[in-house]
């Protein structure tokens, strides 16, 4: 049973949690940016009162730190270049 416990704390950790808000960010270009992370993260999201809550939990913990920033500037990257097409 305590394995158990720990295993969960330790999910807990790994877990990355933050809101991106609708007016800035496209929710087509978020659910790319979830689908073309799965190799480094499993993550899904949430509409919240004009918001997306995104979590992020990485397959590693060498990608936890830079997980959120990089996965931000994917989103705005993949928007500015739908604006490009």
């Amino acid at each position: 049973m305590g394995g158990k416990i720990r295993k969960k704390e330790k999910e807990e950790k790994m877990k990355i949690q933050f809101s991106l808000n609708k007016k800035f960010y496209n929710e087509d270009a978020v659910k790319e940016a979830l689908k073309d992370f799965e190799k480094v993260c499993c993550g899904n999201y949430r509409k919240i009162k004009g918001k997306f809550l995104i979590t992020l939990r990485p397959k590693s913990e060498k990608h936890f730190e830079l997980l959120k920033d990089e996965f931000c500037n994917y989103v705005l990257a993949l928007m500015k270049n739908k604006a490009l097409v």
